[in-house]
């Protein structure tokens, strides 16, 4: 499978692998940016040899190399709600991103990965309400 990965500042400084035997290594994004690194980039961070997994394991440091649907910033999340509502749900989300996680979260400073989405929409549900998260936008990204 061919990966569209545009060399930006990202890379620079993201930890990339050099594991030619790994099994994972064509889905890896850590694996696929080795062939994106500027000629200009004299060094690069990689994954200790001492990490590899033995033959048969999961890898740990295996990044999937495909986008997923990023949300971002909350600040409209808990309009629609009624007031005895709204201040539990909130109590909740706050729990699950800790205090300052949800007010970079809410601002928009932070991405609302797919893990997140899914835990606040089962908050959601906990409450007794239906209607999905509202979020103030999304994007389609690569989980770095």
């Amino acid at each position: 499978m061919t990966y569209n990965l545009p060399p930006d500042n990202r890379t620079r400084g993201y930890t990339m692998c050099l594991n030619f035997a790994c099994p994972d290594r064509e889905r890896c994004l850590r694996a696929l940016l080795v062939d994106k690194i500027p000629a200009e980039q004299a060094t690069v961070r990689v994954v200790s040899p001492a990490q590899y997994p033995a033959p048969g394991k999961p890898c740990p440091h295996l990044r999937p190399a495909q986008k997923v649907r990023i949300a971002w910033g909350m600040s409209r999340m808990f309009d629609d709600m009624t007031r005895l509502t709204a201040p539990r749900v909130r109590s909740a989300v706050v729990g699950h991103f800790g205090r300052n996680g949800f007010y970079r979260a809410r601002r928009g400073d932070r991405p609302i990965l797919p893990a997140d989405q899914q835990a606040i929409k089962r908050i959601f549900l906990a409450h007794g309400i239906e209607a999905d998260p509202v979020y103030d936008g999304f994007t389609e990204d690569y989980v770095w």
